[in-house]
């Protein structure tokens, strides 16, 4: 059996330390990681490829996470469940216009908590996986 893909959907030109170190860390773990650039760019990868997570960051030009999840939870509604968000900004319910039902890790985290999450999710463990933060 393969090891497990995750898509890392984050968008973090701003940040290209954090970006190429979860990337490394993902593979260093054994994951198979692909990156896009934007939500339009994830939406086509995760349509051609099987992807068994993603990590997109909230914050993203163009079509931002929420937007993104909410096109992933019409088409791959399994895949949906198993994002994990990552942001830089404090999230609050009240501070996005569409909920998302997701684990969200708030800068900075630490490398090991993403696996943690991500292993959950990829489980079914929604409520180890909660202990990310739920919005």
């Amino acid at each position: 059996m393969p090891p497990p893909t995750w898509f890392d959907e984050s968008r973090l030109d701003d940040e290209p330390t954090l970006r190429s170190g979860v990337q490394a860390f993902g593979e260093l773990r054994g994951f198979t990681v692909l990156t896009a650039g934007d939500g339009m760019e994830g939406l086509d990868m995760v349509r051609m490829e099987a992807v068994d997570a993603i990590v997109c960051d909230l914050r993203m030009p163009g079509m931002d996470g929420a937007a993104f999840h909410e096109r992933l939870r019409r088409e791959r509604p399994g895949l949906a469940a198993r994002t994990v968000f990552i942001t830089g900004d404090v999230v609050t319910t009240s501070s996005r216009s569409a909920p998302i039902r997701a684990p969200i890790l708030t800068k900075p985290f630490t490398f090991e908590k993403l696996e943690e999450t991500l292993v959950a999710l990829m489980r079914g463990g929604v409520i180890a996986a909660a202990g990310a933060g739920w919005p």
